[in-house]
């Protein structure tokens, strides 16, 4: 396991704006090797920006300020070509939505095999052996079917392994899930999450996972980041703020989250007070 102190990835006032709209509003955060941090809030509340900010896959129209010092180095002003090449060779990212972000009329082998050759100089065959031991590393057990197969033709949870797998592939120090379990059902939202954290244990990366659920992802973090409207309200170790937060946001957000076996009428909500109140303490207007 790796022992140093400085972190994989400090970001500290990280802004972005469309025009005069801002999105996101100096947001900051380190995470080290071997760690998970957990980035939640609802949907809007800029969480993914964030992560797309760190990666360098803004779309152009997005203009990110503040600092992004990835291993020693401060990502944002860095040549466009430098940080492309980062993708996937440094920094993994797992995307959202695998029906989108994998390509529907590639065989996942062609897929997986292409920046497998690119970043690590591999032949054909060497690729295709890695590829097949990646799967099996993500549960997918190395068969040649998946390889050969369409993403149509894979289930959600199969898709999303893929997804893992390939940012995986060629060794990165630091692992971006933006929302990895969104439209899994309970038990395969669990079984990705695992997943998750076992990898990053065995591969000693540091892990930023991005979720909308703060009671499902609690388990699996070391330490959470809580977003509102462009804006961290409230960060910290997992377990303090789960047992204590200090936010009534926060608290909602635990409120919120479905629990196995609890029966209700009508599915809880939060309370615009609290929206309101967390706003202004948040500096909002």
């Amino acid at each position: 396991m790796h022992t140093t102190t400085e972190p994989v990835l400090r970001v500290s006032g990280l802004s972005a704006r469309i025009g005069d709209l801002s999105l996101v509003r100096d947001v900051g955060f380190e995470v080290h090797r071997g760690r998970t941090l957990a980035v939640v809030g609802e949907s809007g509340s800029g969480k993914s920006i964030t992560a797309a900010a760190v990666m360098g896959i803004l779309p152009p129209q997005i203009k990110a300020e503040g600092s992004v010092f990835f291993d020693g180095t401060e990502l944002l002003g860095e040549p466009a070509r430098r940080r492309r090449a980062r993708g996937g060779a440094e920094i993994g990212y797992v995307f959202q939505e695998p029906m989108s972000a994998l390509h529907p009329l590639l065989r996942i082998g062609t897929q997986m095999i292409r920046p497998l050759r690119h970043h690590l100089g591999l032949s054909r065959g060497e690729a295709r052996d890695r590829a097949l031991e990646l799967l099996e590393q993500v549960g997918l057990g190395g068969e040649r079917k998946v390889l050969d197969a369409y993403v149509h033709e894979l289930s959600g949870g199969m898709r999303q392994r893929v997804m893992i797998a390939m940012a995986i592939s060629c060794g990165p120090r630091l692992l971006l899930a933006d929302e990895p379990t969104t439209a899994l059902d309970p038990t395969v939202q669990q079984q990705i999450l695992r997943l998750l954290v076992r990898l990053r244990e065995e591969l000693d990366l540091a892990l930023v996972l991005i979720s909308h659920d703060l009671g499902l992802v609690a388990r699996y973090s070391d330490e959470v980041l809580v977003m509102y409207d462009g804006r961290v309200v409230e960060q910290g170790l997992t377990a303090q703020i789960i047992e204590q937060p200090a936010q009534p946001y926060t608290r909602a957000l635990i409120d919120a989250a479905p629990r196995l076996g609890r029966r209700v009428d009508r599915l809880p909500t939060i309370d615009r007070a609290v929206l309101d109140q967390t706003r202004a303490m948040a500096g909002g207007v």
